[in-house]
């Protein structure tokens, strides 16, 4: 009757409890009806069986048990009990086992069984396990990161450290106060501690952070970031206890000094840097300048080189006509002498006809004498006058290569420039057109010029009809080495000098294709 009450109440517990008797041999006498659900095999399964062949011990469970029921029978108390596990024989997993057992005697005294409880620990076992692991992690990872965790009573005014015994060599004791902790920061921040202390705690801010420095009881220094929050008892937030941690940030604060020092050595030498550049970039300009110098001379002697070998060919052009009449008069005079004809009208009228033609031949020379002086002043001149002389100068060039001149529109303007380099200008353009006209293979060759004035300007318009300006190069044809003509041994030096000489007077040449050729237009401001 005792039993089956007991068994009731065993069964109001729930699967986690099993009863059970042996004998003091270990055989199984009694199990009660919840075994299943707990270890896994039925009562029948068990008594009569020897309870320590029956389960499937864990990890030394069974010197465990042995020992402890050996103790128990041996000893002067007369309950006992032991936690070990076991291994379900259906799921295979471990049970954590809690065992309460009691001494059953005869009349005499002398024990004859062993009855006893088992409880299922596994789960109060597996949080206890999981929540030391969860410890031992936390301290870990406080060890690792060189945090301590504390508390601060406002009643006692006492730090309590939670996961150390002593604090960069000081033992608790030594720093369980403010005034003691504070006084092992250095100078400067002695001070400032227990000002922003005493602030916080009679202040309304709940949270607070700051970095200090602590003297380590070795002398070194140790760079520490604190924090604490307030945390209250009451709603009405006025009794509260500090929780805190200090965090030792000494090797971050190293690392960080080192990187404000790069970053201040890094400025130092930027700032060299473009000093250097500065200097540098002087220095190239100067020698830019310099290059530029040397080449605007050369290209200026390219220029007169080209010039040399046109003017020279114009004036192998007008001296073929009074030389070859020369020649023509004296093989006349041969000839009469050779057959014998009367030769005085002929030898009469030589020396004046030689004069004459020899004249032409030294005022053709002057005129291209003049032409290439370079120590010609600026002097003011008739433009009209300029264009035509250029025109006499290359008459046999014009004839030759049957170019029609034509003048559209021409004012009378006087303008003060340098001649011969106006002039090297408009001979520059004639002979482009000349050279344009053959190579596209023009027929009907006209050149035609334009001098008028406006409000603000004198312009000299150059138009031909030879083909105009190919695309490629319009934009950059007055720039240096650009030239139409590379495959007939242009220079690109023609009209980028001409392109000088026009911004040496403050004017402007600009150039644009029509139907069929193309405009040249200077510019000339006027003074």
């Amino acid at each position: 009757m005792i039993r089956t009450h007991y068994e009731n109440f065993l069964k109001s517990l729930g699967e986690h409890f099993v009863a059970f008797s042996h004998t003091l041999d270990g055989k199984i006498t009694y199990v009660s009806d919840t075994s299943y659900q707990l270890i896994g095999q039925t009562p029948d399964e068990l008594i009569g069986k020897n309870i320590f062949d029956s389960l499937q011990w864990h990890n030394k469970a069974y010197e465990k048990v042995n020992h402890n029921l050996y103790e128990f029978l041996h000893g002067e108390t007369d309950h006992g009990g032991t936690d070990f596990e076991i291994i379900h024989p259906k799921t295979k997993q471990i049970l954590y086992l809690r065992s309460s057992i009691y001494i059953q005697k005869d009349d005499q005294g002398v024990p004859f069984a062993i009855d006893g409880v088992l409880q299922d620990i596994s789960e109060s076992k597996l949080e206890k396990t999981d929540l030391q692991n969860k410890q031992k992690q936390l301290e870990q990872a406080f060890q690792i990161s060189k945090a301590l965790a504390w508390t601060f009573d406002v009643n006692t005014q006492t730090f309590t450290f939670t996961n150390a015994s002593e604090v960069y060599g000081y033992k608790i004791e030594e720093i369980n106060t403010p005034q003691k902790l504070f006084s092992h920061l250095d100078d400067e921040h002695q001070a400032i501690a227990l000002q922003d202390i005493e602030s916080f705690l009679k202040g309304s801010q709940k949270k607070y952070s700051q970095e200090f420095r602590l003297i380590n009881k070795n002398g070194s220094l140790h760079w520490l970031e604190v924090s604490m929050f307030k945390n209250y008892y009451d709603t009405m937030e006025k009794e509260f206890e500090v929780i805190g941690m200090t965090l030792d940030i000494t090797d971050r604060k190293a690392k960080e000094f080192e990187l404000a020092e790069s970053i201040k050595q890094i400025q130092h030498q930027k700032k060299q840097l473009q000093l250097s550049n500065e200097l540098l970039k002087e220095q190239v300009e100067i020698i830019t300048q310099e290059n530029l110098k040397q080449l605007q001379v050369i290209n200026e002697q390219q220029n007169k080189y080209a010039v040399l070998g046109e003017m020279m060919d114009a004036i192998a052009h007008q001296w073929k006509q009074p030389l070859t009449i020369i020649n023509n008069d004296i093989s006349n005079l041969e000839l009469n002498l050779l057959l014998d004809e009367p030769v005085d009208h002929l030898v009469a009228e030589l020396p004046k006809k030689v004069t004459t033609q020899v004249q032409l031949l030294v005022e053709t020379l002057d005129d291209f004498r003049q032409f290439f002086r370079s120590d010609v002043p600026k002097s003011k001149v008739d433009i009209k006058k300029q264009i035509k002389l250029v025109l006499d100068l290359c008459k046999t060039i014009i004839t030759s290569n049957k170019i029609t001149i034509e003048f559209e529109k021409i004012e009378e303007i006087k303008y003060e420039l340098i001649p011969t380099e106006f002039k090297h200008v408009l001979l520059n353009l004639i002979n482009n057109a000349k050279d344009a006209f053959n190579d596209n293979k023009i027929q009907t060759r006209v050149i035609r010029f334009s001098l008028y004035q406006n409000d603000t300007s004198v312009i000299i318009e150059v138009v031909d009809n030879a083909g105009g300006i190919p695309p490629t190069v319009l934009d950059t044809l007055f720039e240096v080495n650009v030239t139409t003509k590379q495959d007939n041994g242009g220079t690109g030096v023609g009209l980028y000098m001409s392109k000088q000489i026009i911004e040496k007077l403050d004017g402007k040449i600009s150039v644009e294709n029509l139907n069929d050729g193309a405009k040249f237009t200077i510019e000339l401001p006027k003074t």
